[in-house]
């Protein structure tokens, strides 16, 4: 696939792209450079985005069902209102993120740094939360239902986890 006249492929360096709607379902993004990205409304389904660096990208209304986003960077990205229904984003680093009507159903977010991220109304109903860092994490009206979670998991002050299955 081309963008801008480059081929978009695993390790591209494509900072700032407008990808706005774009079609990238199944691709292989393996370490691809998108920081800034406009990718609102984009489909992503499957892609693989292992350690892809998407700091500040827009990815409002993206869907990301599926895809890998394992030690991915989306720190400071516009997530609201994403699917990403059953997804790996397994320590994966949403630090100061906003994440607000986001559907992270089922996705596996073990080890993933969630600090300061905007949850708001997110549903997370059986997400895989095992040693997730959610400090400062914003929860109000986040869907919990089902999650996992231990010992290692740490929770923004105060705030009472529902039980762990």
């Amino acid at each position: 696939m081309l963008v801008n006249g480059r081929e978009l492929r695993a390790w591209a360096s494509l900072p700032g792209a407008d990808l706005t709607g774009a079609s990238l379902s199944g691709m292989n993004l393996t370490r691809i450079d998108l920081e800034g990205a406009q990718l609102s409304g984009a489909a992503l389904s499957g892609s693989d985005l292992t350690a892809a660096t998407l700091r500040g990208a827009h990815m409002d209304n993206a869907n990301l069902s599926g895809a890998v986003l394992k030690a991915a960077s989306l720190k400071s990205a516009s997530l609201r209102g994403a699917s990403l229904v059953g997804g790996d984003l397994s320590d994966a680093h949403l630090c100061n993120s906003d994440c607000s009507g986001a559907d992270f159903t089922n996705a596996l977010l073990v080890e993933a740094d969630l600090n300061s991220v905007d949850l708001t109304d997110a549903d997370l109903t059986g997400a895989d939360l095992r040693a997730a860092f959610l400090v400062n994490a914003i929860l109000e009206g986040a869907n919990l239902n089902g999650v996992l979670w231990d010992d290692a998991t740490r929770w923004p002050e105060g705030f009472a986890p529902p039980k762990s299955l």
